[in-house]
């Protein structure tokens, strides 16, 4: 799996078509359907960054290597929502 299915996966989970994901991420419509309909170019640095802050359940490494969970491991049901888990304790 490359990151184009990978982020067709992102696509599927969040019940979106190509058009409501490219509105949600901030990104053009086009660019988004060359990189996972027709699949002409791979995803740069701000695409992906994009995807990694507009879903905060979102395992960025799994986006970018295809390794792990598609899902943070460190998410918490807070109240029927979810939220991330700080990484790193504050001093």
């Amino acid at each position: 799996m490359d990151i184009c299915d990978r982020i067709n996966e992102i696509i599927k989970h969040e019940n979106l078509n190509i058009a409501s994901f490219a509105r949600k991420i901030g990104i053009g419509d086009q660019t988004v359907r060359g990189v996972v309909a027709m699949r002409r170019n791979k995803p740069g640095f701000d695409f992906i960054m994009k995807i990694v802050q507009t879903f905060d359940w979102l395992n960025a490494h799994w986006l970018i290597t295809g390794e792990g969970d598609m899902i943070c491991e460190n998410l918490l049901t807070i109240r029927g929502g979810v939220k991330k888990t700080p990484r790193l304790k504050p001093f």
